[in-house]
């Protein structure tokens, strides 16, 4: 069995190589094995993509010409462009938006040893894991389709973020770099907004909490006449120190100046304050609009879509046109919002229909479903078992904060993706457990 060791001291050496490898040869056969769907509608992301190449700006998602928006970030369309570019929009270019998903999401499997060791667990743990995502290609939805989404992207980010944030807890880094990377995440998905938000408030309160439990233990005990050196109930946010302070300031100011130049080009060319995307108040209308249902799929299939999105129906693209895409969906948000506050029972109602449905299932394809729901409630077990340190905190605070937009409008199955690497370590940890082998 000489051989099994050497193979497996080669996987462990080069886990990353072997585990990107194996997930893009396989998601790009395939590719190669499928056939184009000729005809079909081209995403918002594939129509301004097209617009970067024919007009030199990024707009134009709709069903014709509207001129410069934000209907989606700027970070995807922009790489996707760069692959039209070099490959063109038909044929060859078509494969390659493909096969770059595919490297992306093969990326994000092949990173999952390192999340683990992030974790406290055996780099082994990550490895089983990299490898169930990699050689389980069930996402195809998501990974292989020829309708581009960003969410591979999106999941690879996510892990990225995760790693050097706990990497960063750990040992300290550059703030300056730092800000830098959260500032490109929110440019790619403004979904990472929340997370990152989450994430400084909790370091100021763990930092509070800190300088708090320091100031108690240098008070001196009771009876020996020795002035207290910290007073505990004296100690406010303006205790963390300066240091610290400093670095989340630097943190803060240097994702805002990545953010700023695409804020200033939406003020400019808009007409209004648009931090990443517009587009929150046509999905927030079409997702709670009477008679609207919770999953995505059901709308599209009662023609929603075709009745009031302006990607697809005549009489909504020409008001956007007339109105601007920042005033369209400004009534669009306040029109939804009116009829919140006219039945919000209903919508009560709705919002939990879709926290369950973003979480345990997504759409009604029941195979794909089946399959997520195993990760997930394996990968729940999993995590609890992890042992308690920041970065189990960390993944919580993911957990918390990144879905809580898709909790206000239509749930998609695309949609939850850039989470599922957290089950499939989870669930690679349990069964290893459970297998009597050490995960931490």
């Amino acid at each position: 069995m000489t051989w099994v060791k050497t193979w497996m001291k080669v996987l462990d050496r080069h886990a990353f190589w072997v585990i990107w490898i194996a997930g893009t040869a396989l998601r790009l056969a395939q590719i190669l094995a499928s056939r184009p769907h000729l005809g079909r509608d081209l995403s918002e992301l594939e129509l301004t993509a097209r617009s970067v190449i024919l007009h030199g700006t990024l707009g134009n998602p709709y069903l014709r010409e509207t001129g410069p928006g934000a209907h989606v970030a700027p970070v995807a369309p922009l790489l996707l462009a760069a692959l039209y570019a070099i490959f063109g929009m038909e044929g060859a270019g078509q494969i390659a938006q493909r096969f770059a998903g595919a490297l992306a999401a093969s990326a994000q499997y092949a990173l999952l040893p390192a999340a683990a060791e992030a974790l406290g667990l055996r780099r082994t743990v990550g490895i089983a894991a990299g490898l169930l995502g990699a050689l389980i290609p069930y996402k195809g939805y998501i990974e292989t389709v020829d309708t581009p989404w960003e969410q591979p992207y999106v999941a690879l980010v996510c892990v990225l973020l995760f790693v050097h944030t706990a990497r960063y807890w750990k040992s300290g880094g550059s703030a300056v770099m730092r800000g830098v990377y959260w500032g490109l995440a929110i440019l790619l998905s403004p979904t990472f907004l929340p997370v990152f938000l989450v994430v400084l408030v909790y370091e100021l309160a763990h930092e509070y909490v800190s300088q708090k439990r320091k100031g108690r233990e240098g008070a001196a005990p009771s009876g020996t006449g020795t002035r207290r050196l910290v007073a505990p109930e004296r100690v406010r946010f303006a205790r963390v120190p300066q240091k610290r302070k400093e670095a989340l300031l630097v943190t803060m100011l240097c994702s805002v100046l990545v953010l700023l130049p695409w804020i200033a080009r939406n003020w400019v060319q808009l007409g209004g304050l648009v931090p990443v995307r517009t587009n929150f108040g046509l999905e927030f209308s079409l997702s709670n609009r009477e008679g609207a249902r919770p999953l995505m799929e059901d709308n599209v299939s009662r023609g929603e879509f075709t009745q009031f999105h302006p990607a697809h129906n005549e009489a909504e693209w020409r008001k956007l046109r007339e109105q601007g895409e920042l005033a369209y969906n400004h009534e669009l948000r306040r029109a939804a919002l009116l009829e919140v506050m006219r039945d919000p029972l209903r919508f009560l109602q709705v919002t939990g229909e879709r926290v369950w449905r973003f979480w345990l299932w997504p759409s009604h394809r029941t195979g794909t479903m089946l399959a997520t729901l195993l990760f997930t409630i394996l990968g729940v077990a999993g995590v609890r078992k992890v042992p308690a340190s920041d970065a189990r905190t960390l993944l919580g605070l993911i957990l918390l904060a990144y879905p809580l937009v898709y909790y206000v409008i239509q749930v998609d199955r695309r949609y939850r993706y850039p989470l599922e690497w957290i089950f499939l370590v989870g669930a690679a940890a349990l069964v290893m457990e459970k297998l009597g082998r050490r995960v931490s």
